[in-house]
């Protein structure tokens, strides 16, 4: 997720740029959480066999 929206990045300048990056891990580790509640623990690290339709 963070290679993906690094890639192209929609923000300038450092500041902004680390905000994006605390964003998406965030976002990742609330999709790791989700695997455990929903009892997928091999699904942890990829977000697209958590998620098929993205």
């Amino acid at each position: 997720l963070l290679t993906i929206s690094m890639q192209e990045p929609t923000v300038r300048g450092l500041n902004a740029t680390a905000n994006v990056c605390t964003i998406a891990h965030i976002i990742v580790l609330a999709v790791a959480l989700t695997a455990v509640r929903n009892g997928q623990r091999d699904k942890i690290r990829f977000v697209k066999s958590l998620i098929p339709s993205l």
